[in-house]
């Protein structure tokens, strides 16, 4: 009889096992993202955030190398980037052995890049607090085109320059910088990419106008 209490015992203890395992894998399923604070990341993901004051490698853990979205709800600066209040950085490269840290409380997300093109209204694309690189013939059409900036603080600034990869070599074609309220004029062609980059994202909120004119 106590044999039989027994093997009782063990049945009820595996299913008991089986039916947690089972609800976890579920809810694991349902999550949008995994949340490292500190660890590395457990699997591949399209969607991950990075916390805490630990050391991401790619190609390390489940970060696999590609282009990702990075975005935050607060200033955060790494060793890669930095990035103001509710701002983002579209179709960023992150190859092998990048590494990627955070100090301890800040985080970022990233999300795998979907490139979606440039939406334009009467020749005219609007990026809200956001950068990031853009490929001719894809994400934007080739073209001439005016780009001006207009920030919060009188003194945004951003970084445009066309750039090309040649035998896996990155090469600018050519560069400006536009402060705010001005702008300036950019051609891109061929298998070229513009790339945006906010060097004073702490400056806060502002708008960047892509605008064609041939």
């Amino acid at each position: 009889m106590e044999k039989k209490h027994k093997l009782v015992a063990v049945v009820l203890g595996i299913a008991a096992v089986c039916t947690i395992g089972i609800i976890a894998i579920q809810y694991s399923n349902k999550e949008e993202h995994v949340s490292l604070q500190g660890s590395a990341l457990s699997s591949p993901t399209d969607r991950v955030v990075i916390a805490g004051d630990k050391e991401y490698v790619v190609g390390e853990a489940g970060f696999e190398p590609g282009y990702y979205d990075v975005s935050t709800k607060e200033p955060v600066k790494t060793n890669a980037f930095k990035l103001g209040v509710n701002q983002t950085i579209l179709n960023t490269r992150y190859y092998n052995r990048n590494k990627i840290s955070l100090s301890q409380g800040s985080s970022v997300i990233m999300t795998r890049s979907k490139f979606e093109p440039l939406i334009f209204h009467d020749d005219i694309a609007v990026l809200n607090n956001t950068t990031g690189a853009f490929r001719c013939g894809e994400e934007i059409e080739a073209g001439t085109y005016k780009v001006s900036v207009e920030g919060k603080h009188k003194n945004a600034e951003i970084f445009f320059q066309v750039e090309m990869n040649t035998e896996n070599k990155w090469e600018a074609v050519d560069n400006v910088q536009v402060k705010n309220k001005k702008s300036a004029i950019l051609k891109i062609q061929g298998n070229e990419y513009l790339d945006i980059i906010n060097f004073y994202p702490e400056y806060g909120d502002f708008k960047i106008y892509i605008k064609k004119v041939e």
